[in-house]
């Protein structure tokens, strides 16, 4: 279901909540003598709204359960790529030159900060 459809089943509910309520007055307002299609009708917009209710429910829970398995899966392609940098070794050399003649060079290894500067 997408928002599109969450949104129409959120525009039924109000719809059927604003009939309920004058479907309710009007039962008030006749009292003991309420006539019988008024209460069935008032029990059927009620059944209908714990349906609609329902169904928007049932979509959130199933959104909550992918979104839980999407977080899974991002989960392990982190520690695919965290074993992945793990085994990195980059080497770095800085070289100094002065007029264009090689004066000296530093040369350093580093290994697993990447991700781990990332990650936090």
């Amino acid at each position: 279901m997408n928002a599109d459809d969450r949104t129409h089943l959120n525009e039924l509910i109000v719809a059927s909540t604003k009939r309920l309520q004058k479907l309710k007055l009007q039962a008030a307002e006749f009292g003991t003598h309420c006539p019988p299609h008024v209460q069935t009708e008032i029990e059927d917009i009620q059944q209908q709204i714990a349906r609609l209710q329902q169904q928007i429910d049932q979509n959130t829970i199933r959104h909550l359960f992918q979104g839980q398995e999407n977080i899974s899966a991002l989960n392990q392609a982190i520690d695919t790529l965290e074993d992945q940098f793990r085994h990195t070794v980059v080497l770095e050399e800085r070289v100094y030159r002065v007029f264009g003649i090689k004066v000296w060079s530093v040369t350093r290894t580093i290994l697993r900060v990447m991700l781990t500067l990332f990650l936090q």
